[in-house]
């Protein structure tokens, strides 16, 4: 699923199966923590955009492209909208 969602362009897809290809995910909650799949990927997105502004910048036409084919738009939406985020590096782990 991973490698087919990235050759077809389905970016959100990719994210996602990204996260549940080790089984780390049990009834949506990643192992180990309180946190849905979709709070980590928003928590990580921030993370990069407060962070590593530049590289988060530079990603967010490859995500902008991604196929109308994704089961995943959700995906890409959170981390196309970390763009407008006002945390700051005091509010993020990464």
């Amino acid at each position: 699923m991973y490698v087919d969602a990235i050759l077809d362009n389905r970016l959100g897809d990719a994210v996602w199966a990204r996260y549940h290809i080790d089984g780390g995910v049990q009834n949506g909650i990643i192992d180990g923590s309180n946190q849905t799949v979709l709070e980590s990927i928003e928590e990580y997105a921030i993370g990069y955009r407060v962070n590593s502004p530049e590289q988060y910048f530079e990603a967010l036409p490859f995500y902008e492209k991604t196929s109308t084919k994704d089961g995943h738009p959700d995906v890409t939406e959170l981390i196309l909208n970390a763009a407008s985020t006002t945390a700051t590096a005091d509010d993020t782990e990464l």
